[in-house]
């Protein structure tokens, strides 16, 4: 009976020694885990500043900062609301309104003719160039005679 008691007390000893081995590589795992970690939170901490900081210097314009209006950059601006209110009325001609329309005349009083002198692009004259293109338009001046 002593024989199987010493064979149960060496079975446990090599148990107790087995966990007490796995308890030392836990811990040295433990250990390099908890300092991986305040490095991840170090590292975390030095971005998280750092995207602050350019979260700040995106928000700058030449409105807040000494920066130059060159340097806004495309983004547009939020357009400035106006103060005036709205009246009800629907946009353009309201109804029971008669509209006129400027017609031309067959013989205008004043005919203006508008040359080219020279070529945009080239610098060429065009004096001698012959006319392609016709356009008429109505200019009204609303101005009364004076007498």
């Amino acid at each position: 009976m002593a024989a199987g008691i010493e064979q149960l007390v060496a079975v446990h000893a090599r148990q107790v020694a087995t966990l007490e081995q796995r308890i030392v590589t836990q811990a040295e795992q433990v250990a390099k885990l908890l300092e991986a970690q305040a490095a991840s939170s170090q590292q975390i901490l030095v971005l998280s500043t750092r995207v602050a900081e350019l979260e700040a210097r995106l928000k700058k314009d030449s409105h807040n900062s000494h920066k130059p209006p060159s340097s806004d950059g495309p983004a547009k601006l939020p357009r400035r609301r106006s103060r005036r209110r709205r009246s009800g009325k629907a946009s353009g001609g309201q109804p029971g309104h008669s509209g006129t329309t400027l017609l031309q005349v067959a013989e205008p009083d004043t005919v203006v003719v508008h040359r080219a002198s020279a070529c945009a692009h080239c610098g060429t004259t065009l004096k001698q160039a012959p006319i392609t293109a016709r356009d008429r338009r109505n200019v009204s001046i609303g101005m009364t005679p004076i007498g």
